[in-house]
This record gives C-alpha cells, structure tokens and sequence, in this order.
C-alpha cells in the first residue's frame, strides 16, 4: 500500500478482478496526459469491522497508513462493484 505523496491521483479498486482492471486503465490514462497516478488496491488490505466498540478503541494503525495515503492525494477515482443498485458497503 505504498503511494508516493506526491501522486496526484490515487485510483482506489474496492474490489479485484474487473474493478481491478478498470482502476489500472483510470491510472494508465492519468498517466498518458501527464499525470503521477497509483492503484490503492483494497482488498489487499486487512480493512476491520467498523464497530462502536471499535471507534471507541481508536484508530488502528492499518487505518492510520491509509488515512494518510488518502489525504495526501488531491485526487481520488473509486471502482467499485454495484451492491444492490447502490453504493457497496466497504
């Protein structure tokens, strides 16, 4: 999960397979118009049950790399599946 900071767009893949694909064509296109673009690919990462009982606890450090990952890109694009005609849950 590691990003330069300096990548102005982070293309972010909820799930692999055809998402996966699809967020490495965004990247690819970022890049031919001159752009620094990366693939953060989710399902790499051990993401844990958002709980109360887990907010409670604090932010694990999983979490923490990822947070700044995401802050430190100007730029997002998110691929992920349909879940039920709306937004996945991840």
């Amino acid at each position: 999960m590691s990003t330069p900071t300096s990548t102005d767009v982070l293309v972010i893949a909820a799930s692999n397979g055809h998402n996966l694909q699809l967020a490495e064509r965004f990247a690819a296109a970022a890049r031919q118009q001159g752009q620094s673009a990366a693939v953060l690919d989710l399902t790499t990462i051990n993401l844990p049950l958002f709980t109360p009982r887990a907010q409670v606890a604090g932010t694990p450090p999983v979490l923490a790399a990822l947070e700044a990952q995401l802050a430190a890109a100007p730029r997002w694009v998110i691929c992920s599946p349909e879940y039920n005609g709306s937004i996945p849950p991840v």
